[in-house]
């Protein structure tokens, strides 16, 4: 009668075999060289053995020759190794092959970087889109190689095409299709890639810096952006949606964020001396160990802004909405905060000597342990 579970024996049996067939063949292919010899080794010993017993129990070559166990062992044994040497030669073949094939992948992708690369260079911008896209493709398809090789390249465009006269004055409201694109592509939509090397799945661009200096980005849309330790230095930034972005550790310095939308975003020990922030909405922001020396927050939205640690030496507060937000430990020396609604505010422990308090509202503030010298 039939048993299923002979069947599965079998199988399980010749599963094991063909690994330890799969084991040994890659044992020999690391380690021929030691395989050859023990081989030809054993051949000779296996010829003086023959000789040894003949001369012993006194055989003929003729009896030798008529006796064909021992020959049929060692054609058996020459045999195997001719099939070695048979396998050997075919993962050569292969080896060689994969190489081709991986170079000629690599001079396809050479080329298509290069032509991509021509195509941000044409007047018209359907063309340019298109190289945008091409680029950013490449950078998908062989991400270790040009993954940050593309990153670069796209941020380089970005800082000389909107330095541009001409750009400027087409942009005076909103950002070309081409720079949003890119902005998208590099900073807002998560890609995830596999890695090669370790098969675990990883964020295309995660870890890049981008250099955005003095690029004119008026109103482009970086909500959510990844922009951590990005350089930002004199960027226009204004009237931009950051809304959720990471900006921990940027550097803005000398930026105009003016009416810009930087709700939640978090700008964690970012860089912010002398940038202007005029009327920006900084509801429930991070700023937490932020450098604001000498920023211009003028009529700007801080409504449970987290402000704990930072430096607003000289910073222009002027009528700026601080409702609830925490100034824990926050350095305010010579600080403007004419006007200023600190209502519900948190200034323990603050550094408010020589700031001008004139006409603010300081309505249930926390000002437990505040220093607070010679200022009006």
């Amino acid at each position: 009668m039939w048993n299923p579970d002979n069947n599965i024996n079998i199988a399980s049996d010749c599963k094991k075999l063909m690994n330890w067939f799969k084991k040994a063949g890659v044992f020999i292919d690391r380690h021929w060289k030691k395989a050859f010899a023990i081989s030809v080794t054993f051949v000779i010993l296996f010829a003086l053995v023959v000789i040894i017993a003949a001369t012993i129990i006194k055989l003929s070559w003729k009896d030798i020759i008529l006796n064909e166990s021992p020959f049929t062992l060692l054609g058996g044994i020459v045999g195997a190794f001719g099939l070695f040497l048979t396998y050997r030669q075919i993962r050569t073949q292969s080896k060689q092959l994969k190489e081709q094939s991986e170079n000629t992948r690599k001079q396809i992708a050479a080329e298509q970087f290069k032509n991509a690369i021509q195509h941000l260079g044409d007047s018209k911008q359907a063309i340019v889109l298109g190289g945008v896209h091409a680029l950013h493709h490449l950078a998908m398809t062989f991400h270790e190689e040009y993954s940050q090789e593309v990153f670069e390249v796209l941020c380089s465009f970005i800082r000389e095409e909107t330095a541009t006269e001409e750009y400027q004055q087409r942009a005076s409201k909103h950002p070309s299709i081409v720079i949003q694109t890119i902005a998208d592509k590099l900073f807002r939509k998560k890609v995830e890639v596999t890695d090669e090397k370790t098969g675990k799945t990883i964020e295309l661009y995660r870890d890049f810096k981008a250099n955005l200096s003095d690029a004119f980005l008026r109103g482009v849309n970086f909500y959510e952006a990844k922009l951590k330790e990005a350089n930002l230095t004199s960027a226009i930034l204004e009237g931009c949606k950051l809304s959720g972005a990471n900006l921990q550790g940027a550097s803005l310095y000398n930026a105009n964020l003016q009416e810009a939308r930087l709700w939640k975003a978090n700008l964690q020990e970012a860089k912010l001396l002398d940038t202007n922030l005029q009327g920006a909405s900084l509801y429930n922001a991070n700023l937490q160990w932020a450098n604001l020396r000498e920023a211009n927050l003028q009529g700007a939205v801080l409504i449970y802004a987290n402000l704990q640690w930072a430096d607003l030496q000289k910073a222009n507060l002027q009528k700026t909405d601080l409702r609830k937000a925490n100034l824990q430990k926050a350095d305010l020396v010579e600080a403007d905060l004419q006007g200023v609604d600190l209502n519900d505010a948190n200034l323990q422990v603050s550094d408010l000597s020589i700031a001008n308090l004139q006409g603010a509202n300081l309505v249930n503030a926390n000002l437990q342990e505040a220093k607070r010298l010679f200022g009006n």
